[in-house]
């Protein structure tokens, strides 16, 4: 039977279309199955339709001992504009400026003003740093594939976010960014090779999203690796607790500068260690002023000063050189030593008659001088070596430390042993005279001064100490993890320790913290080159009998005299209070410990409303001039 007429007209057409379907059908079998190396092989050498791609690896980041960040990587991109590889029009600006949120206007204008590209094909970029969420990145990939814009790039930032700022600089460090490339401190530096990540790269055909077709990929490359995340011994609170002491003395006294640190004398473990003024990381200037010289607790040395009469009594009585309360010693006030004539601390009237524990409480340079005499120069400067004093910590890097300073050539050895005795002519590290401490606080034990805890998934090696060449070479090299003092004589030191806050002339009797029991040493050093100034120091521990914290704060002023127990005093107290919130320290008399610290609240309440009352006094008087 016949087709209808009106249907036979359309017969050569869909023989015709079905015949090319045929044809079409056959010709990409033929290629994807028969020739299909051939064609991807082709297509490897012109790499159509593929594009390598720069995979990026996270810089590793820190983190305290709760976790909380110290120094992580922002979202912060740079972002790139090279003239003469992206189009010139005003659609091509808009289409950047509704992704990046740079005014149009100003690509253009920063753009423009470049030199056109030279004959001999030299570019030159401009460039912008932004906030970009993950929808941003997909739209901002659009953008360069849909305007075929090779001369637009945007890449991770290496700016790093600190939350801390510039109470964690000193340890964290900073990243900045110089002509040279990035500069990198602190442990952003030391610990370079462990945070930096390392970039990798795919050749592969993308959708049209831009995201990589794991069955198209033409050249695997190699894969991006992450830094590995660092977590510090430190603890936030106490660091800034520290910091923001720290910078209130110093402001308001209008000294040089101030450092402490703290650390769990069983372990070692630094959980604070900090100085004002100190850099801002977002600004790369010093929060405050600039100070002549640098106040960190690994660089700066200073004299120890009367603190430094502790570790003296500890070698006189190691070496049985003195007794706690059976030896005596009558102070005039001034004493001398072969013709030198040296006074005793001037704030005090004449000590008197007195045994080693009323010496610590009134800090008898007198005192602690005998001690030193009496166990002899050669004895008594290896316990001080020993100590790990004079030593590089290793906790950063050997570059970023100092040695303590000690004339090993000192002819006079009886009146430098006198003197060091009661801290002088000898400068340490903060850290190296809290670990002398800790010591002490750890039952004779010198533990190891460490900053990092884990690095990735594992622990962090312990750091290594470095000694002074003279030291090893005299066989006084750092004690690490040995016995120096007995338990039994630690138990005396803190006993006379105690006295410096529960004695009627105890330096600290008004650092006391109802239901903990304390022990520390005040101390105050002249410095400056005609020895008018002073270095104000407080070293504490709490609770006094097993120390979970030793706290270390040190002061430096080159213009007025001034004293630790009144000013440094004043910082280890406000620390001492966050160690006892951050590390559960038990307390004796709950209730008296609560009433002290709601009275003392208060009163800071009064303080700084006063502070403010005079500042906007001040400031009105200003107006009216």
């Amino acid at each position: 039977m016949l087709p209808p007429a009106k249907y036979s007209n359309y017969r050569p057409l869909a023989i015709t279309l079905g015949l090319g379907f045929v044809a079409a059908f056959g010709t990409q079998a033929y290629l994807q199955t028969v020739n299909s190396e051939h064609v991807l092989e082709t297509a490897k050498k012109v790499n159509k339709g593929a594009r390598k791609t720069t995979l990026y690896g996270v810089r590793g980041s820190i983190y305290d001992r709760n976790g909380q960040p110290l120094s992580v990587n922002g979202s912060m991109v740079d972002i790139s504009i090279t003239r003469g590889k992206v189009p010139e029009t005003d659609g091509f600006w808009l289409a950047v400026s509704n992704v990046t949120g740079i005014p149009s206007a100003e690509l253009a204008d920063r753009v423009l003003a470049l030199p056109p590209p030279t004959t001999d094909g030299k570019t030159k970029a401009v460039s912008w740093s932004r906030r970009f969420t993950q929808s941003q990145w997909d739209d901002f990939s659009r953008v360069v594939r849909e305007w075929r814009a090779d001369g637009l790039s945007a890449v991770r930032s290496s700016r790093r976010e600190n939350p801390l700022g510039a109470a964690a600089s000193n340890i964290v460090g900073i990243i900045a960014d110089q002509e040279s490339g990035p500069v990198k401190t602190e442990l952003e530096y030391a610990q370079d090779a462990v945070l930096r990540p390392e970039n990798g790269s795919i050749t592969a055909y993308q959708d049209r999203n831009g995201y990589i077709l794991p069955n198209r990929v033409i050249d695997p490359g190699k894969p991006a690796v992450n830094g590995q995340d660092i977590r510090l011994t430190i603890d936030s609170e106490v660091q800034k607790t520290a910091y923001d002491a720290l910078k209130t003395l110093v402001m308001r006294e209008q000294v040089e500068g101030a450092s402490a640190v703290v650390m769990i004398p069983k372990t070692g473990e630094i959980l604070a260690a900090t100085s004002f003024p100190s850099i801002d990381p977002t600004t790369g200037v010093y929060d405050g002023f600039t100070p002549q010289y640098a106040n960190k607790p690994q660089t700066i040395t200073v004299e120890a000063g009367s603190t430094f009469k502790t570790i003296t009594l500890a070698i006189a009585l190691q070496e049985k050189k003195t007794t706690l309360h059976d030896s005596y010693i009558d102070c005039p006030m001034w004493f001398k030593v072969g013709k030198k004539l040296i006074h005793c601390d001037r704030s005090h009237k004449v000590h008197g008659h007195m045994d080693s524990v009323k010496a610590i409480a009134v800090s008898c340079n007198k005192a602690a001088a005998t001690w030193a005499m009496a166990v002899g120069p050669k004895k008594f400067q290896s316990y001080f070596k020993r100590l790990g004093l004079l030593a590089k910590p290793g906790i950063f890097s050997p570059a970023s430390e100092k040695f303590g300073k000690f004339d090993d050539t000192d002819s006079a050895k009886i009146l430098q042993t006198a003197t060091v005795g009661f801290g002088q002519n000898i400068q340490l590290t903060p850290i190296g005279l809290l670990t002398g401490f800790a010591t002490i606080a750890n039952d004779g034990i010198r533990p190891t001064a460490h900053l990092i805890d884990r690095i990735g998934d594992s622990p962090a090696p312990m750091p290594t100490v470095v000694d002074r060449k003279i030291d090893v070479a005299q066989g006084n090299a750092t004690a690490v993890g040995e016995r120096i003092f007995s338990p039994d004589v630690c138990a005396e030191v803190k006993e006379a320790m105690k006295a410096v806050f529960y004695s009627d002339g105890g330096t600290g009797k008004n650092l006391k913290i109802p239901g903990f029991t304390l022990a520390g040493k005040t101390g105050t050093a002249e410095t400056g080159k005609n020895r008018e100034g002073r270095s104000a120091n407080f070293i504490g521990f709490i609770p006094a009998e097993k120390p979970e914290a030793v706290i270390l704060v040190m002061i430096q002023n080159h213009r007025r005299k001034f004293y630790g127990g009144v000013y440094a005093g004043e910082v280890f107290q406000k620390i001492a209070l966050t160690c006892i919130d951050q590390l559960q320290i038990p307390c004796t008399d709950p209730a008296a410990f609560r009433q002290w610290r709601q009275e003392r609240n208060e009163e800071e309440k009064k303080k700084q409303q006063e502070n403010r009352r005079l500042a906007a006094k001040s400031a009105g008087r200003r107006e009216g001039v």
